[in-house]
């Protein structure tokens, strides 16, 4: 395992880009943006490990130890020749061991009275996927915090998580509230070309926004799914069909 440090969500994004395209294969990258990085890692790895600030990025090569210890290689390399700091490797191990962690610590935002949490993951190409997080992360001026981290990658894209903490306030229901936070994150996805689903699905949340994301091509669908399923008995009103 090995841990960087960029100076931004974009110059670590550069970084997973040249190493997937170089031909490595890392078991596992995240990026984590600088503002999810100082509010979901330990402080106190974070200083242990040499980071300073920008985006934390924890790359992961498993198997053969000869052809792991290869890759692990390059892609310092490519960190050195693209300007991204090679740190110690205690935020990659403190984050193998405690990857999980974050999941439980959402429950206590759950917890009080008319806060809101919630996960919205999308992707897009390489070449779009600078403009697609400045876009969803826009989003958070009137709503609240918007935290943003990738961690499925490809030669030709990658994925990004992003993770909304929202406060209905008093003079609406938690509901509406929930619902606008979500019309305007999948409003900023489609504007800037995402796909609007990873691998998460698209449920009946995404629904009525997925056939703007397809815009014609939405067509191929409905008639693959009408060959199958002529009377919509399954899964009746999803992904928008």
């Amino acid at each position: 395992m090995r841990s960087f440090q960029a100076e931004d969500v974009y110059s670590a994004m550069e970084f997973a880009r040249n190493m997937m395209q170089d031909g490595l294969r890392p078991s596992a990258i995240r990026i984590y943006d600088p503002l999810e990085t100082s509010l979901t890692l330990s402080s106190e790895v974070l200083e242990k490990s040499g980071y300073e600030a920008g985006a934390a990025v924890v790359v992961v090569f498993e198997g053969l130890r000869a052809l792991a210890e290869v890759e692990a290689a390059e892609a310092e390399k490519i960190a050195e020749r693209t300007g991204i700091k090679i740190i110690g490797d205690e935020l990659a191990t403190h984050w193998w061991n405690h990857r999980y962690d974050i999941s439980y610590k959402q429950q206590l935002i759950l917890s009080h009275e008319r806060m809101i949490l919630d996960t919205f993951e999308l992707a897009a190409t390489w070449s779009n996927l600078t403009n697609v997080y400045k876009a969803v992360k826009s989003v958070n001026v009137g709503f609240g915090v918007v935290l943003g981290h990738l961690s499925h990658f490809y030669h030709t894209g990658a994925n990004i998580y992003f993770t909304l903490v929202s406060h209905a306030g008093i003079k609406r229901s938690s509901i509406e509230h929930y619902d606008d936070v979500w019309d305007a994150m999948l409003r900023a996805a489609v504007g800037a070309g995402a796909t609007l689903s990873h691998h998460h699905g698209v449920g009946s949340l995404k629904r009525d926004w997925i056939r703007k994301e397809k815009g014609q091509w939405i067509n191929i669908f409905e008639r693959i799914k009408g060959g199958f399923d002529p009377e919509s008995r399954f899964n009746p009103d999803k992904m928008g069909l």
